[in-house]
């Protein structure tokens, strides 16, 4: 082990380090919450009458860049049940949102989850689940 340490203080010496210096080391890569994150809200309302009932699932959703542009949003995907419901497509943004409303049967159950990437390929996720409503 010392003769390890002695190999490393020998190639810093090499380098240029004195005794004491402060050496610069990369840092670490961002987790993907320091730098992207992703919100949903969900909302369901339904109404019984003569021909039945039924509900409007109403989907909101955010993915930020939280760099404010330097590691911008690439690609944000809204999943319910395992389903692709929207695909942003390719894009470069540090702020993207959207908004979704389909008319769905009253008592249903809904797992949502909006999943969005960076330029870095970093991947951020958020989830909800909901049952629409029985008037």
């Amino acid at each position: 082990m010392k003769a390890k340490f002695e190999q490393i203080v020998e190639l810093l010496k090499q380098k240029g380090a004195k005794p004491g210096s402060e050496i610069d080391t990369p840092a670490p890569p961002p987790f993907p919450g320091q730098v992207l994150s992703v919100d949903v809200r969900v909302d369901a309302e339904s109404i019984s009458d003569a021909a039945g009932c039924r509900s409007i699932l109403s989907i909101d959703y955010n993915a930020y860049d939280l760099t404010g542009g330097d590691v911008r949003v690439t690609s944000v995907v809204l999943k319910v049940n395992g389903e692709v419901w929207h695909d942003s497509g390719s894009i470069s943004t540090a702020h993207y949102h959207h908004s979704i409303e389909s008319r769905v049967d009253c008592g249903e159950a809904f797992t949502i989850e909006v999943i969005a990437a960076n330029k870095d390929g970093q991947v951020a996720t958020a989830g909800a689940f909901i049952v629409t409503p029985q008037p």
